[in-house]
């Protein structure tokens, strides 16, 4: 798994982390190289001494020990806003495209409401075989279980390797073809504060901005009009009509709430790739037509614009209306 290093680069300190703090002996974290260049190396090297410490628990373990030391990671970032696990497959789905521009798990839409199952192809990594499904396993056990699932279990084919009954004895040689990751329960977190773009027009009922708030609170999320309609209680049509009154149809509503937030992110220094991923755009060519349709410029000359704390920009923002 390579590519840039804010993509996989923290799960695989993560997982050098949790290693070292179950075994000492086995890797110093400061050898971890984060150039991106490396990643599919250290990740290599890193599963094949953990796979003959216990397979799947202790390469599961290591990640859950390791994922709230290993700085920023912009995957736990958009994961812990989500208020259904089932869009956990999406968003890692969008972090693998950003990473190496092609997906390497399949994710089955057909499971039940408590379950993510997918299958991985390994062909392009170095880091493959039973060893890549389980990092992939452990990345998303961890970031589930900081999304608010209770009660994990992880089976291949059908084999419990992790969880409650657990086998340990069939781990390191079992040439899996399909991964379950199950929860019992579920209670999503409560979403750190976020900050909306004003609004035009009449909104007298409150719905642009009950809608506002609830796109905004995961903007990395692929929204459909249906969606926000539903938790708001209001059908499609009448969300609408709503939306019309005050200026605005829903993907520009969308659109606005995401630039708006790619401007705060790129304030705080974040690279434009890793802002666009934050902000649930499909890629990066995406992001910088839609920045620059809504702000009339590229994410880059905001950027260098913005370090030189330019008035331009705070009349700009000011004005930035979905």
């Amino acid at each position: 798994m390579t590519g840039p290093d804010w993509t996989f680069g923290p799960l695989v300190r993560a997982l050098a982390l949790g290693l070292h703090a179950q075994n000492p002996s086995l890797i110093h974290p400061l050898a971890l190289r984060s150039g991106s260049g490396r990643l599919d190396e250290s990740l290599a090297v890193l599963l094949k001494r953990a796979l003959p410490m216990g397979g799947a628990p202790a390469i599961i373990r290591a990640i859950d020990l390791g994922m709230d030391r290993a700085g920023s990671m912009a995957i736990h970032s958009v994961a812990t806003r989500s208020t259904d696990p089932k869009q956990l497959a999406a968003k890692w789905q969008r972090l693998e495209r950003y990473a190496m521009g092609e997906l390497v798990t399949d994710f089955d839409s057909n499971t039940d409401a408590n379950t993510l199952s997918w299958t991985v192809n390994d062909s392009e990594t170095e880091a493959s075989g039973s060893g890549l499904s389980l990092f992939i396993a452990g990345s998303l056990l961890a970031l589930a279980s900081r999304m608010g699932c209770q009660g994990l279990s992880f089976s291949a084919d059908g084999v419990r390797l992790y969880g409650a009954q657990g086998s340990r004895s069939a781990v390191a040689q079992h040439n899996a073809e399909r991964f379950e990751i199950h929860w019992e329960r579920f209670q999503a977190r409560k979403p750190n504060p976020v900050d909306v773009p004003r609004q035009g027009g009449s909104d007298p009922t409150g719905a642009v901005r009950r809608a506002t708030a609830l796109i905004a609170a995961d903007p990395a999320r692929s929204w459909a009009l249906d969606d926000v309609g539903e938790t708001l209680r209001l059908s499609r049509r009448t969300l609408q009509r709503r939306l019309s009154t005050a200026d605005l149809d829903f993907p520009g509503l969308v659109r606005a709430i995401r630039v708006h937030y790619a401007t705060q992110l790129i304030r705080g220094g974040r690279s434009l790739n890793e802002v666009a991923f934050l902000c649930g755009f499909a890629d990066a060519a995406h992001f910088s037509r839609t920045f620059r349709r809504v702000m009339g410029m590229p994410p880059s000359r905001y950027r260098d614009l913005n370090d030189r704390d330019s008035g331009v920009l705070r009349e700009i923002r000011a004005s930035l209306v979905p």
